[in-house]
């Protein structure tokens, strides 16, 4: 199976933000170690879009160990670590094995306004310790199955799985919530012979009522890990952003830069400070300046990209010997470090 991995790291002192591409699987995380509360570790969301398959089993399952929760001095967890999944399923077997990590690391899953998690992701989303759907979040469930060929051809699907499998299938449902959400759960799913459609809940309250969530919400965006402050992130946000546009906006000066270089560096400013508007457009009125975690990635991404470019033409200056035009690459390039 084809394998491409590309990683998109930004640290800070007390922030990161990386996104991983795996195959048709994206997983986003953020960590904020900077807030007071947390004696150790730190608050920390990881958002799953894409298949449920063997990749997010072990992709998911490695970056939950790397993340310690935030705790407080007794070694209490205080925030768990979030899961957001945005998925239309994959392999139920994978379903099971990143549900029971969700549970085995107390995690909280979160299914977000307007996102659906379907077939295994449902059934992963279940091992989340507290289980979170926003009042226009949905998930669906549907019976497992198993696809077959057709004369001519043509894919069908098989509902009439072995009893151990569907036992199985039961089991999990009541291990994750209680025999009786469980029983009721697993007595819908199998109503639905499809690979489309299914047993569809919408809201939180809905799924509250069946015992699929714990809890609910009504923003886009509730959990403080799930948007990075650029008050409370020195230097990540507005600064580092302003920084780095200010010192690119010099390089006009610069009369040797090549054609391509110069377009390169006109496009990632455009590119950061269309991100930057973008953010403070959506901001929250008592929060001002937020970044939602997906825009947050590529803005620092397109910056990280400007700096790596930068770094070269200073190193190509340095090599000429232009020390004042090394000086001013350089300013780009030393944004944000201490």
């Amino acid at each position: 199976m084809r394998f491409a991995l590309l990683l998109i790291a930004v640290l800070t002192l007390n922030v990161s933000a990386e996104t991983y591409f795996i195959d048709d699987l994206v997983i986003e995380t953020s960590s904020d170690m900077s807030d007071p509360s947390c004696v150790t570790g730190g608050k920390h969301s990881i958002l799953v879009t894409g298949s449920i398959g063997p990749d997010s089993t072990f992709a998911v399952g490695r970056l939950m160990d790397q993340r310690k929760p935030c705790m407080d001095a007794n070694g209490e967890v205080i925030t768990p670590i979030n899961v957001i999944l945005e998925s239309g399923g994959g392999y139920l077997e994978d379903g099971y094995k990143l549900g029971k990590a969700f549970r085995d690391r107390s995690v909280t899953t979160v299914i977000e306004n307007n996102k659906m998690c379907a077939s295994s992701c449902a059934v992963a989303f279940l091992g989340g310790e507290k289980r979170i759907v926003a009042d226009q979040g949905s998930i669906l469930f549907h019976a497992p199955y198993l696809k077959q060929m057709k004369l001519g051809g043509k894919e069908r699907i098989n509902c009439v799985l072995p009893k151990e499998e569907l036992q199985a299938l039961n089991d999990y449902y009541n291990s994750m919530a209680s025999v009786e959400v469980g029983d009721r759960l697993y007595e819908r799913t199998m109503w639905y012979c499809s690979a489309e459609n299914g047993w569809t809940i919408k809201g939180g309250a809905a799924a509250e009522l069946y015992g699929i969530a714990t809890q609910t919400f009504s923003g886009s965006a509730p959990l403080s890990s799930q948007s990075l402050s650029m008050e409370s992130i020195p230097n990540l946000g507005g600064t580092l952003g302003d920084c780095v546009l200010r010192n690119a906006a010099m390089t006009w000066q610069l009369k040797w830069l090549a054609e391509d270089a110069r377009s390169s560096i006109k496009v990632l400013s455009k590119a950061i400070d269309e991100r930057k508007a973008e953010a403070e457009a959506e901001s929250l009125s008592d929060s001002p300046r937020y970044f939602p975690t997906q825009n947050l990635n590529k803005y620092l991404a397109d910056i990280i990209k400007l700096q790596d470019l930068a770094q070269e033409l200073r190193d190509y200056s340095l090599d000429q010997g232009w020390s004042v035009d090394a000086s001013l690459l350089n300013s780009i390039v030393q944004c944000n470090k201490i």
